[in-house]
């Protein structure tokens, strides 16, 4: 018996990830998974919030050790995708109906993509004022800067209590269970954003299952605290 739990221990993958690196500061949906991830593997989260992503991904170029949790949109270079292990879609906050400034995360972000959709399909005059974060939109609908913004922060937005308008999920939301998603409302956008995590090109096909099955452990683990925090989906990691 014990010659056999070693030979199983020894053909078992090891996760050999100590860092998982996280392309955006503290708070927020890709930090909670990224410290979710990071606990089941044991390693450590390095926020590099600058760069749109891209300072995220030359770190990872140069440690080959480290694994990377980030948007699907944002991926840049020659990485290897481990599996998608999340995903969640923006949401509106807005005083009126028809908002004619909408505040935004990154031009790229689900968040601006929501909005860029929206202002094609209400064929309104919509003037669309992208910044660095969620939050940051976030704050210049609490200051009046603009009418309306759109993000995926939704534990700011509950502890603000900021009026949500609309979600721009397929269905509704459990973040939002009372807030109608945009199709209810007539207006066809439907945007979702997809996590993934990424490793070095010369991680080996072992590490990599290894990595996802961790990740799924994880997600499953704490499902019910991210779908808190807008996860839609937090479990199975697919490759």
């Amino acid at each position: 018996m014990l010659r056999l739990l070693a030979v199983l221990l020894t053909c078992a993958p090891a996760v050999a990830f100590d860092r998982v690196i996280v392309p955006s500061g503290p708070g927020g949906i890709p930090d909670a998974i990224g410290r979710i991830v990071a606990g089941e593997l044991g390693a450590t989260v390095e926020n590099a919030p600058t760069g749109n992503g891209k300072s995220a991904f030359a770190i990872l170029e140069q440690r080959p050790g480290a694994i990377l949790l980030g948007l699907r949109a944002f991926r840049d270079g020659p990485f290897s995708e481990l599996c998608v292990v999340a995903r969640s879609s923006p949401f509106m906050v807005s005083r009126g109906p028809y908002p004619s400034i909408i505040g935004t995360p990154l031009v790229g972000s689900a968040g601006h993509e929501a909005a860029m959709i929206y202002r094609g399909e209400v064929r309104r005059d919509v003037v669309i004022v992208p910044h660095r974060t969620g939050i940051a939109a976030f704050y210049e609908f609490i200051g009046g800067r603009v009418d309306a913004a759109i993000a995926s922060n939704v534990a700011f937005a509950r502890e603000a209590r900021l009026p949500v308008a609309m979600t721009f999920a397929p269905t509704r939301t459990k973040a939002f269970p009372e807030t109608p998603s945009a199709t209810e409302l007539g207006i066809r956008v439907v945007v979702r954003e997809e996590f993934a995590l990424y490793a070095h090109p010369s991680t080996t096909p072992g590490e990599r299952r290894a990595a996802c099955a961790a990740a799924n452990r994880a997600m499953q683990a704490n499902s019910a605290r991210l779908e808190g925090l807008g996860v839609d989906e937090a479990a199975p990691a697919r490759h």
